[in-house]
C-alpha cells in the first residue's frame, strides 16, 4: 500500500508544506459549514492546533485505508470504528477567527469511510453544539456519549459491540485527563486497537515537582499507571517515555513513535504519539504512521498560518 512517504513513480513527492495544506483543507470547508450551528461554541487555541489536527488526519488515512481492506474485502474483522475520546464542540477557532473542524469530523470525513463511529464528551454545551453540528448532515455511523471518557469504559465496549473490530482510539487532550486504566481496558478489550494519543508537555513539570520534593504523585499514577520511582527507572527520567514504555510492552503495542508539536513562540506544547501492533503479517502500515512524524519534524505552527492563508486565498502564490 502507499505509506505517504514514497513518491509515486513518474511523481514527485509532496512537499511538507504541500501536505499540510492538503490535511487541512477538508477540515476548513467543514468548519466554515458547521460554524453556522451554535457559532459562538468554539475552542480558542493557538496555531499549533493545526498541526494535529493534520497528524489525527493523516493516521485517520492510514487506518481506514487498512479497515476497509480487511473488514470488507478480507473479512478479518467485522467493522473498522473511530474512537474519539475528547471530542469536544467539534470546531477550533485560530488566532485571526479562521475555523477548522475538530477532531469528530476527521473521523467522518475520512476518505475510506468507518463502519462507526463513536464520540466521547463531558461538557454538556460542547456535547449538545457537536450534536447539532453532525445533524446537519445527520449520519447513522455516530454514537455519541456524554460523559467522562475514563467512567465509560464499559459503555465504549457496549457501544462498539463486537469486540473484533478495528478500532482507531484518539485521545486528543489538553490537560492531562486520559487515566491510564482507560487506556489499559480499551486495549484489553480490542485486540486490533491503534493509539493516537497528545501528551502535554506539562507531564514532565509535574513528574519533575514530584522527584524534587520526594513525594508521590496521584497524577503521574493515574496519567501513567506507574509509582514515581518507577517511571524514573522506566521512563529514563521522563513521564513520556514512561507511558510509551507501558504501551509497548504492557499492552503489546511495540511500533510506536513520538514527535513534538511547539507554539508560535517555539516552545514545546505536545508530543503526538501513534502506536499499532505487529501483526503475523507483518503489515507495512506502520510506514504511514512513520510518515507522520516526518512530516511534523519540518512543520512549524508557522506553517499552519501560512497554509491557511493558501487555502483561503490570501496568500502571493500556494505551497505544493
Amino acid at each position: 500500500m502507499v505509506d505517504g512517504t514514497s513518491p509515486k513513480v513518474g511523481r514527485r513527492k509532496k512537499t511538507n508544506a504541500g501536505w499540510l495544506k492538503d490535511q487541512l483543507a477538508p477540515l476548513v470547508e467543514i468548519g466554515e459549514r458547521v460554524a453556522t450551528v451554535h457559532p459562538e461554541v468554539a475552542h480558542t487555541y493557538g496555531w499549533h492546533t493545526g498541526l494535529k489536527l493534520a497528524a489525527i488526519r493523516h493516521a485517520t488515512d492510514v487506518f481506514s485505508t487498512v479497515g476497509r481492506s480487511v473488514v470488507h474485502d478480507a473479512y478479518t474483522y467485522r467493522k473498522s470504528v473511530y474512537l474519539d475520546l475528547f471530542a469536544g464542540c467539534g470546531l477550533n477557532r485560530m488566532d485571526n477567527g479562521d475555523v477548522i473542524a475538530g477532531s469528530p469530523f476527521v473521523g467522518l470525513s475520512a476518505p475510506r469511510a468507518f463502519d462507526q463511529i463513536i464520540l466521547v464528551e463531558s461538557n454538556r454545551g460542547y456535547s449538545e453544539a457537536l450534536r447539532d453540528r453532525i445533524a446537519i448532515n445527520p449520519d447513522p455511523r455516530v454514537t455519541m456519549i456524554k460523559g467522562d471518557c475514563n467512567d465509560s469504559v464499559d459503555s465504549i465496549v457496549e457501544k462498539v459491540g463486537e469486540k473484533n473490530s478495528m478500532v482507531l482510539m484518539v485521545l486528543d487532550q489538553e490537560t492531562l485527563q486520559a487515566k491510564w486504566d482507560t487506556i489499559r481496558r480499551l486495549s484489553e478489550a480490542f485486540k486490533a486497537l491503534d493509539i493516537f494519543l497528545t501528551l502535554p508537555a506539562g507531564i514532565e513539570r509535574v513528574l519533575a515537582a514530584a522527584e524534587g520534593q520526594q513525594r508521590e504523585s496521584p497524577t503521574m499514577e493515574a496519567t501513567t499507571g506507574l509509582m514515581v520511582a518507577d517511571i524514573l527507572r522506566r521512563g529514563g527520567g521522563s513521564a513520556s517515555e514512561a507511558i510509551a514504555s507501558q504501551i509497548r510492552e504492557v499492552l503489546g503495542r511495540q511500533l510506536g513513535q513520538a514527535c513534538l508539536i511547539r507554539d508560535i513562540e517555539n516552545r514545546p506544547l505536545y508530543e503526538v504519539h501513534i502506536y499499532t501492533r505487529s501483526t503475523r503479517g507483518k503489515s507495512p502500515y506502520w510506514k504511514g504512521y512513520e510518515a507522520i512524524a516526518g512530516r511534523l519534524e519540518h512543520l512549524s505552527a508557522r506553517d499552519v498560518e501560512g497554509a491557511l492563508n493558501d487555502i483561503k486565498g490570501r496568500s502571493l502564490g500556494s505551497s505544493s
